[in-house]
């Protein structure tokens, strides 16, 4: 059984991903910190809360894998779950297993039930209703926007979560409160890119945007929503740092412009290749942008083991 959901976790939650958690952990954490005067302070007990986030978005992947299972029998049936090697009971002691430790670890760095706890029940709580796509499931999936919209919430909880964990009074910083709507806007590119498809690659019964809002405009929105990351990131910077450093503004122009080349490329030549470069473009731009505003509020407050 652990050889199949080792190839069950490298088909639907590689590893690859896990650099994407490590910068949001790392950002949230840091920002939520900065609330405090002196240098932000980095201990061991910063590790499980790190663990914790990895095992949160693993439960996101299990509730996806219970919800899609029919849709995905026909759509995907070479999957390792599809072909039976994973059960989806094996899947729900595995997301079990998750909670125990995500709960254990918010409960332990509270001290007891506090904060850190407060914000993970809430997060828990959005993920169930993502389960049951807030009981309007066929309402959502002939609406793929708000499908997509409200499921990005569950990022707002889990980067309060996190934030949290830094300082219990990261939720009176702005700064957290700016951070909050670059996640959600950086979750919502991520989402577009990775459900971008070549039309010869398009099925019915798997979503994508290209589908739903056709090749040309998807494209067209995948570029404002990287543009608006763009554009919260330098405000970020503005807001923890009181001025925007230049090499934030290359990094943010440089991040865009391999955006835009990878979208434009895909728009004039939508097949298989293109979109798996644009979904790795786009990711890699998303996580330079974080990636350099995680060195400016490190060079700005200076770290302290």
């Amino acid at each position: 059984m652990s050889t199949h959901l080792r190839d069950w976790a490298r088909e639907r939650f590689p590893l690859a991903n896990g650099a994407f958690f490590a910068l949001l952990y790392l950002l949230a954490l840091f920002v939520g910190r900065s609330s405090r005067p002196g240098p932000i302070e980095v201990s061991w007990r910063d590790l499980p809360g790190l663990i914790a986030l990895w095992l949160f978005f693993l439960w996101l992947r299990v509730l996806d894998e219970h919800k899609d299972f029919e849709k995905d029998r026909v759509a995907h049936p070479h999957r390792v779950l599809q072909r039976g090697l994973v059960t989806l009971k094996q899947l729900r002691v595995l997301g079990g297993i998750t909670l125990v430790i995500q709960l254990a670890v918010s409960v332990w760095l509270d001290g007891g039930v506090g904060p850190v706890t407060a914000w993970w029940l809430a997060a828990l709580v959005w993920s169930l209703l993502m389960a049951k796509e807030f009981f309007t499931s066929h309402w959502l999936r002939r609406h793929i926007m708000w499908y997509a919209v409200s499921h990005m919430v569950v990022m707002l909880p889990l980067v309060m979560w996190v934030a949290t964990m830094g300082s219990r009074d990261a939720y009176h910083a702005p700064a957290t409160w700016m951070l909050l709507l670059l996640v959600y806007a950086s979750g919502f590119a991520f989402e577009l890119g990775r459900k971008m498809r070549a039309p010869s690659d398009e099925h019915p019964l798997a979503d994508s945007y290209t589908q739903s809002l056709g090749v040309g405009n998807a494209t067209v929105l995948l570029s404002l929503v990287v543009s608006l990351v763009s554009a919260l990131t330098l405000v970020m910077t503005n807001v923890v740092d009181g001025r925007i450093p230049s090499f934030m503004i290359v990094a943010a122009v440089a991040a865009v412009f391999l955006a835009v080349a990878v979208i434009h490329e895909f728009r004039q030549r939508p097949e298989r290749r293109a979109a798996e470069r644009l979904q790795a473009g786009v990711g890699v731009s998303i996580l330079a942008m974080h990636g350099a505003l995680l060195a400016t509020v490190i060079q700005l407050r200076s770290i302290a083991w």
